[in-house]
């Protein structure tokens, strides 16, 4: 394996030892979801995205230690609601967010659904459903015509970033299940 030190800005040539050590349980999907909201929230709808999303929420779930902090009443106060890969919630509307995120196997998904007084989020990595995270929001003055029809999905697919509307993909969610 080849080391790319950032400060020198070359590659390692000597022989080192490296270690490195990750946590995660099963409550980690939830700071990253929050992570992934608060980043990619702002990248689609910039300041509209800070002035009208309940950003303090996104931030206490992104920086909660689920590991140290047994008490949850914290979180249990939040309005924000989540969903993950290991809950069996059978609402039709999460099963279709799945269903896309798994046809997608080869990218990454971010999607967007604003709503009345929310604005959820849904997240996968090559294929994998990781959640979905539903914040408060006012979204009146958010966009809903073009490529924000019904909602906005961020694609990363071979290094390509792609931005299309909720519409246009559960378009295309139609024609993979349907086409034979």
């Amino acid at each position: 394996m080849k080391i790319w030190d950032p400060i020198k800005k070359k590659e390692i040539d000597e022989n080192i030892n490296i270690s490195s050590s990750i946590r995660l349980d099963i409550n980690s999907s939830y700071n990253f979801l929050a992570k992934v909201a608060l980043s990619a929230g702002f990248y689609v709808y910039g300041h509209l995205f800070r002035t009208s999303v309940n950003l303090a929420e996104l931030r206490s779930i992104m920086n909660y230690d689920f590991k140290t902090n047994h008490d949850k009443s914290s979180l249990q106060k939040l309005e924000t609601r989540f969903d993950d890969r290991f809950k069996q919630d059978n609402n039709p509307d999460l099963q279709v967010y799945r269903i896309f995120c798994e046809l997608q196997s080869d990218s990454t998904i971010v999607g967007f659904i604003p709503g009345d007084g929310c604005l959820a989020i849904f997240v996968s990595v090559l294929g994998i459903y990781i959640g979905l995270i539903n914040v408060p929001a006012d979204t009146t003055n958010f966009p809903f015509l073009d490529e924000h029809d019904l909602g906005h999905i961020i694609q990363i697919v071979n290094g390509n970033l792609l931005t299309f509307s909720l519409r246009e993909a559960m378009l295309l969610m139609k024609k993979q299940l349907f086409s034979a």
